[in-house]
């Protein structure tokens, strides 16, 4: 997702240069570095909740600043098939916090279940937290593929 932002961003503004101000394209790639770099630690932290809370109100400041930019591009008449991507790439943000928020009771099942052994409730209760990740990752999935057709003009608006 970081590298996405980028480079969407930078793409965006190459061939709209009136849209965003000069600065912008710098400003969005200290923000995909800093990301990439949360994402790294959090995975090298050993769960870091400091790290973990910084990603996601990272992740909120992209989907409050980058709705107000695909805003400000749809008003200003960006093409209709980039407001688009723009529009997919925030919802996969979101389903991506989503995600976050729903593994949450699956890791207190799997601790309850590490520390006290398996039961039918923790299998129940991490078989249902698994499935409700797993449709917010199959609709990720097929975010991904749109804004793919999109970008390669396969699918037009």
């Amino acid at each position: 997702m970081p590298l996405t932002l980028g480079s969407g961003f930078h793409l965006t503004a190459t061939y709209w240069p009136n849209l965003f101000v000069s600065f912008a394209i710098p400003m969005v790639w200290l923000v995909v570095l800093l990301w990439l770099s949360l994402v790294y630690f959090q995975h090298h932290s050993g769960g870091n909740p400091r790290i973990a809370t910084a990603d996601l109100w990272l992740r909120y400041g992209v989907l409050l600043l980058g709705s107000f930019f695909a805003l400000k591009a749809w008003q200003a008449g960006l093409a209709n098939w980039v407001a688009l991507k723009m529009a997919v790439f925030l919802s996969l943000v979101g389903l991506g916090i989503a995600v976050r928020y729903a593994l949450k009771p699956f890791a207190l099942a799997y601790v309850q279940m590490v520390t006290d052994g398996a039961t039918a409730e923790t299998n129940d209760a991490m078989r249902h937290h698994l499935a409700v990740c797993r449709r917010y990752v199959w609709v990720i999935w097929i975010g991904l593929f749109v804004n793919a057709a999109l970008g390669l003009r396969l699918v037009t608006v």
